[in-house]
């Protein structure tokens, strides 16, 4: 098949001494005419309606000769021709030859003369009739001679093989075939397969043959062709008895095929059309008569007569050899002879229509990914003129090569076109894909919130955009629960991490994996708690809330009972007013868990001091009674009382108010006070003044210090000239004179 290699912009390829030429016929052959026949599409097969062409080379062939070896060698891209019977006089016996020959680009060249040994040629084989196949595995043409020797062409010389279990030789040629025994390579077993002398199966693999069947499992003939059809993925066995295929030892026949009668002239596998092309006659001159040429694709069971499509074919003609070469794109046929028994050494090619082929692999992708363009033209004859466009940015073409790795910059869908003209034909062939690029296919996903609390459900939502639709999405949720939703909601039956796996496919083969993790945590729970449980109307109250568990951030609320609340975990408040309060808090977690509690706190009203004496006037000596009074304040309370005389007491109360009796020993004005602290701290204090009326040398007998509440040693002003000291609760009277200082000025006066 030719292939074309081009950039997205018209390119013409030529390529020196390829031009085909086709020439009047030699003297004595006389080519069937079908120029007046309409042209025609052979049922059976979708082509374009350039014409099939048979065309005979005007070349300096190899000698007239029957029997020969022809292969085509698709690692060195020519056909190789060995050996055969030739004829030197009409007539006369066919003695044995063995030249070998190279056929490329419509040219002969003889390589190895057979009859003397040259540098090149050390080695050939035996004169006579040979059975050939290229053998891709081992890498060489394989020759069978009719001595049952096997030998390889490989790299320009011929050499034995030396291969072991040779098959027997082919002793009548009436049963072989024309070219000794026909043999083929079968590309799914790696094997090269031939029907030996005796009709026996056999199998050639690394050098060494092997017997796979016995008997005659076909009919056999002059006229058998075998070949490689990749529409059946096997080896296909054609003669005028029938179609047969091979299976691995077994040659089962394709029955309801509808095969002409007539002898097959030969025929291989034409990769362009993709199906067989048989070339057949009546039969040769030892039968009945001889019938019209005829050419026929064979496409599975199918025979579709190729003659009213071509302008002309070749005369009738027998035990001829026909190869499908690659090198050139057409089916090449050499020789046979007339049914007249004359010998033909003239070529001649069967050219195909022109066949355009473009394709993208794989034609739908998306940005971000690759698409190999290709693009080939078979059937007519080499240099082409191709024209090839529709390729979005990205995916400019390359003459170096029958392809291109294309990475499209933009979207759309986009119609490739090649144009391929013939020059030589004037036909012209175009063929056209589509190639679709989608946006880049990308995915995200979400779990809110990441973080939760046992009870409260998780939502995951998945985003996938781009690529071709539909999408195939799974969320795998880490505790073996899973969902074909893009969006899902999940409740946890336990608490902990979990790991969570989105995974986002499209119908193009595009996948994205992503992983989040979740965490569950225990419900929340809460501890609140005051500094007081009792206060007074006033005072600051410090609340504390702790909340655990849960999912955080923690929002706190309180409510203090008097219409007063707060939002932090720690607040102070204080109450206008004194009652029973009853306090709530509640925590809330970041996905709606609560938990509460309550406090319950006792508010006295204010803490007041009132102070009130008896007499505010009262003589030294006497006694004043003092009454104190606190109302409100939190109980117990503790009474401290300051006389202004240095004199002070205290005592722990434990009712609203207290009395105090105190006794004033000197005259003077005085300063009481009454300071109360309640059980809360809170001190609160009321004065009065009174003033104390007194008269000299009077003996006060005070008593005990435990009764009167006082504490420690007093001196006490008695009188003029006189003062008590008190001890233990003993007055003792102590009498001094004066010298000249009053006792007021606090000097020590002498005894």
């Amino acid at each position: 098949m030719a292939i074309i290699l081009l950039s997205s912009t018209a390119a013409s390829l030529d390529i020196p001494g390829r031009v085909a030429v086709s020439e009047p016929n030699p003297p004595g052959e006389v080519a069937n005419d079908h120029s007046n026949a309409p042209p025609a599409v052979p049922s059976g097969l979708t082509i374009n309606p350039n014409p099939f062409n048979w065309t005979e080379w005007n070349l300096t062939n190899p000698p007239v000769r029957v029997w020969e070896g022809l292969a085509y060698d698709t690692i060195d891209g020519y056909t190789l021709l060995f050996g055969g019977e030739g004829q030197t006089t009409p007539g006369s016996d066919y003695p044995p030859i063995n030249d070998t020959w190279i056929y490329k680009h419509q040219t002969w060249t003889e390589v190895c003369s057979g009859t003397n040994a040259t540098p090149r040629c050390g080695e050939s084989p035996p004169a006579g009739a040979a059975s050939m196949t290229f053998d891709p595995s081992d890498g060489y043409v394989l020759l069978v001679d009719r001595n049952g020797d096997s030998w390889a062409f490989e790299g320009g010389l011929w050499r034995t093989l030396n291969a072991s279990g040779t098959p027997p030789i082919c002793a009548d040629i009436t049963f072989c075939g024309e070219t000794g025994t026909p043999l083929a390579y079968d590309p799914i077993t790696g094997d090269v397969v031939m029907l030996a002398g005796n009709g026996d199966t056999w199998s050639f693999s690394g050098g060494n043959w092997t017997e796979v069947a016995t008997g005659a499992l076909v009919p056999m003939g002059s006229d058998a062709v075998l070949f490689f059809d990749p529409a059946y993925s096997d080896l296909v066995f054609t003669n005028s008895g029938g179609e047969y295929l091979y299976d691995n030892g077994s040659w089962p026949k394709v029955t309801n095929s509808s095969q002409p009668a007539g002898y097959v002239s030969g025929g291989d596998y034409d990769p362009v059309l993709g199906a067989e092309v048989i070339a057949l006659s009546g039969n040769h001159a030892s039968g009945p008569g001889a019938g019209p040429s005829s050419t026929w694709i064979l496409k599975g069971k199918t025979w579709t007569n190729l003659s009213s499509s071509l302008a002309r074919e070749p005369p009738p003609r027998y035990w001829s050899v026909m190869i499908w070469d690659g090198s050139d794109g057409y089916n090449v046929m050499f020789d046979g002879k007339d049914p007249s028994a004359n010998d033909y050494n003239s070529t001649w090619a069967l050219i195909d229509p022109l066949i355009a082929n473009v394709s993208a692999s794989p034609d739908t992708i998306e940005i971000g990914q690759n698409s190999t363009l290709n693009w080939s033209v078979g059937g007519g004859l080499i240099p082409y003129t191709l024209n090839i466009t529709g390729f979005p940015a990205g995916c400019e073409g390359s003459v170096s090569g029958v392809s291109v790795i294309c990475s499209p910059q933009v979207t759309g869908n986009f119609q490739l076109r090649l144009e391929a003209l013939d020059p030589s034909t004037n036909s012209t062939s175009v063929a056209n894909a589509n190639f679709t690029v989608y946006p880049r296919f990308s995915a995200s996903a979400f779990a809110t919130p990441g973080s939760s609390t046992l009870g409260f459900p998780v939502f995951f939502t998945g985003v996938v955009v781009g690529g071709r639709t539909p999408y195939f999405n799974t969320w795998r949720l880490g505790d073996g629960a899973t969902s074909n939703s893009d969006n899902t909601s999940h409740l946890y039956g336990s608490s902990g991490p979990f790991n969570v796996s989105f995974t986002a496919n499209d119908s193009l083969g595009g996948m994205w994996i992503i992983y989040l993790q979740v965490q569950i945590n225990l419900p929340l729970s809460m501890v609140a708690g005051s500094n007081v449980s009792t206060t007074d109307a006033g005072l600051p109250v410090l609340f504390s809330a702790l909340p655990k568990l849960g999912t955080p951030p923690d929002l706190i609320s309180w409510s203090f009972g008097d219409g007063s609340t707060a939002a932090t975990a720690v607040a102070n408040h204080s109450y206008a007013s004194s009652g029973e309060y009853r306090i709530g808090v509640t925590a809330t977690d970041a996905v709606g868990d609560a938990a509460r509690d309550t406090l319950n706190d006792t508010v006295h009203p204010p803490l007041s001091v009132d102070l009130t004496i008896n007499d505010s006037r009262p003589q030294n000596g006497s006694y004043v009674e003092f009454t104190g009074s606190a109302s409100g304040g939190t109980s117990p309370f503790r009474y401290k009382w300051v006389f202004g005389d240095g004199q002070s007491g205290g005592i722990n109360g434990t009712s609203p108010g207290e009395s105090f009796s105190h006794r004033y020993i000197v005259k003077g004005n005085f300063t009481a006070e009454l300071q109360v602290t309640d059980a809360l701290g809170i001190v609160r204090t009321a004065q009065l003044t009174l003033e104390v009326a007194g008269t000299p040398n009077t003996t006060v007998i005070v008593p005990p210090l435990a009764q009167s509440g006082l504490s420690g040693s007093t001196l006490l002003e008695i009188g003029v000239g006189a003062a008590a000291v008190i001890l233990a609760g003993v007055a003792i009277t102590v009498y001094y004179r004066r010298r000249g200082r009053s006792p007021s000025t606090g000097s020590s006066p002498a005894a």
